[in-house]
């Protein structure tokens, strides 16, 4: 897994924050009844766990465009974009990027 440079202090708190409704990105959990029910997601931190569940899902696009944009992470919107065009399975890429983002928050955590 690449590593990632530390970031700003700026980026650091921006990624601890929670965001507001319009920048809020929406999951999707998987239900063998109910099919896709939406999440919506408020936090960096929430969106890292979300993904920890193997049913849940994200539309990789925007949340390269929510990190990119939303939280101005750009080294790190580039690492996921990476991940999402050469991991084949759903599965693989939650948990690249999951681990990714804990990477990512780990070092908010020391930075904040």
């Amino acid at each position: 897994m690449a590593k990632l440079r530390e970031p700003s202090e700026e980026i650091a708190y921006r990624i601890m924050d929670e965001v507001g409704f319009d920048n809020r990105l929406t999951g999707y959990r998987m239900h063998p009844r109910l099919g896709p029910t939406p999440a919506n997601l408020y936090s960096f931190e929430e969106i890292a766990a979300f993904l920890e569940d193997p049913m849940s899902q994200v539309d990789y696009d925007e949340l390269f465009e929510w990190m990119r944009d939303v939280m101005d992470d750009q080294e790190l919107a580039g690492k996921i974009k990476t991940e999402t065009q050469t991991s084949k399975s759903p599965l693989k890429k939650n948990i690249n990027i999951r681990r990714l983002m804990e990477q990512r928050l780990i070092q908010c955590k020391r930075v904040v």
